[in-house]
Parts: C-alpha cells; sequence; structure tokens
C-alpha cells in the first residue's frame, strides 16, 4: 500500500515544480517549508551554489531583516508587506524590484499570497512567488523613452525655424553657437534641478526647484537669451536625462521637465520685465562669463 502522506507530498511537490515562477511556502513564523526547482534554479545560479541560506529550514523573514539595511527599501517594504497578509491586513501582497546579473538587467515581481488549512482560519502560512518582468520592464521602458524622445524632437523642430529669423532681425546668434561652453554650463545647471526635483519626489522632499530655476533665470536674462535658447537647454537636458532611466523614473523627468520648462520661461519674463525694459530701477546680476 502507499501511503497517502507521501503520495499527496509528492503531488503538492510535483505541482509547485511545475510553476515557472522561483516560488516558496513559508509557515505563519517564516520558516521554509518548501521550494520548487526554479527556485533552486536560481539561487544556485546566483550566490548559494548548495542552497544552504535559501532552502528548506531557512527562515525567510530573517533573511529579509538582514537585508533591511537604511538603504534596502525593498526588504523592508517586502518583510512588512509579508506580516500584513499573515496578520489579514492585506489579502495579498505584491512588489517590482531590480535584482541585476552583472551583464544583465533584470526584474523581478513578488508576489505574496495566504495559505490557509480552512476556508475561515486565520493564515497559516504563505505562498510566495518572484516572478520575472524583465521583458515587460524593458518594453516599457523602451515605449515611455520613444515617446519622450518624440516629444524632444517635436519642441526641437518647433524651434529650429526660429533661428534664422532672430539672427536677422535681432542679430542674436544662439547662445549654443555664441558662447558653447557657457550654454553648456548651463544646460548641466538645468539638468542638475530636474534630477534634484525627481529625487525629491521619490523621497518626499521638499522641493526647491522653484528658487533654482528663478535664479537660472536671471544668469540668463543677463546674457539676454531669446526663449529659443531655453527650449534649445531644455532640449540638451532631456535628452541626456532620458537615456537610460527606468520607466517609472523616466515619467518622473518628463513630467518634471515639462513642468520646469514652463517655470524657466516664466522667470525670464520676469526678469525681462524687471531689468531689461526697466519697470524697477535696480541693478541686474553680474552676466556669466565663459571661462
Amino acid at each position: 500500500m502507499i501511503d497517502s502522506r507521501f503520495s499527496e507530498q509528492v503531488l503538492a511537490q510535483a505541482i509547485l515544480d511545475a510553476l515557472p515562477d522561483h516560488a516558496a511556502i513559508l509557515d505563519a513564523q517564516g520558516t521554509i517549508l518548501a521550494v520548487n526547482a526554479a527556485w533552486r534554479d536560481f539561487a544556485r545560479q546566483n550566490g548559494d551554489p548548495n542552497t544552504a541560506h535559501t532552502d528548506v529550514g531557512t527562515n525567510y523573514f530573517e533573511v529579509c531583516r538582514r537585508a533591511s539595511a537604511p538603504e534596502s527599501v525593498e526588504a523592508i517594504s517586502t518583510l512588512e508587506g509579508m506580516r500584513a497578509v499573515l496578520e489579514g491586513a492585506l489579502p495579498s501582497f505584491q512588489l517590482e524590484y531590480p535584482c541585476h546579473a552583472p551583464d544583465q538587467e533584470r526584474w523581478f515581481l513578488l508576489h505574496v499570497t495566504p495559505i490557509r488549512t480552512a476556508a475561515e482560519s486565520a493564515p497559516a502560512g504563505l505562498l510566495v512567488r518572484h516572478i520575472d518582468i524583465t521583458e515587460r520592464v524593458l518594453n516599457a521602458r523602451q515605449e515611455l523613452q520613444a515617446r519622450a524622445q518624440h516629444e524632444i524632437e517635436t519642441v526641437a523642430r518647433l524651434n529650429a525655424p526660429a533661428t534664422p529669423i532672430t539672427e536677422q532681425l535681432f542679430g542674436a546668434r544662439p547662445l549654443s553657437q555664441s558662447q558653447p561652453h557657457l550654454f553648456e554650463r548651463f544646460a548641466d545647471q538645468y539638468r542638475a534641478v530636474l534630477e534634484r526635483a525627481v529625487e525629491q519626489r521619490l523621497f518626499g522632499e521638499t522641493r526647491e526647484r522653484s528658487e533654482a530655476l528663478r535664479q537660472l533665470a536671471a544668469q540668463l536674462g543677463v546674457l539676454r537669451v531669446l526663449p529659443r535658447d531655453v527650449i534649445e537647454l531644455h532640449v540638451r537636458a532631456m535628452r541626456a536625462l532620458m537615456s537610460d532611466q527606468t520607466a517609472p523614473k523616466a515619467e518622473l523627468y518628463a513630467e518634471e521637465g515639462r513642468l520646469a520648462a514652463l517655470e524657466l520661461m516664466g522667470y525670464l519674463v520676469s526678469f525681462y520685465r524687471t531689468y531689461a525694459l526697466g519697470i524697477l530701477r535696480t541693478t541686474p546680476p553680474t552676466p556669466a562669463r565663459e571661462d
């Protein structure tokens, strides 16, 4: 006679191994009770060749706790999410996170669901799956970058025809041509403003973009730059920023860039009203010099 418990275990393991995702079953204390073949294969290929630290008997909560350095946001969130599912505060928990190899960019979706022994009982454990979403993330990034690049190039094309007319009427050459080193300095400065603005949004800090753009507008105003110079600065900075960003961060740069360009243009107009048109008889800032 076949031991029915053994048969059930074999069947359960076969079902677990059939999952393409890296999957593990935890008890309520976080101890790993079972893992599938994909979980073990991934562990062997990524720093745990004997699966001594990732296999049955390992406490997964402790693994997350050890990884929860101040900068390990994903590990902290994972630990809190799994506990919330066990306590019934969440029906499930999921989190996207990067797990890059030295020669390959990789993204995964952590998906945690409760395991109950009876319909009305509290969760007795968790099913933890790590789903490879690299292709989806990279495709989303490419699509977003393509849209952003199209937007940037459209702005650049709209700006180009005005250059000869402006030169003919006012004898003014673009800043990028008349003072290229100074133009690059301002482009770097504008780019730094956008990088700081996105960083502050990601970490919920107080935003200081407006004051930085006001100061940049004053420097540009002293040089009598024209709107096309502001657009060219914006295009140069955005091309650099959008060249290699994850989809969510690229979206933030695109959004901050649109707002910053309008804000910078507004401050420049305000500067000209104050100084260039002589509404206020005050001394303008000292012009920047190209070293």
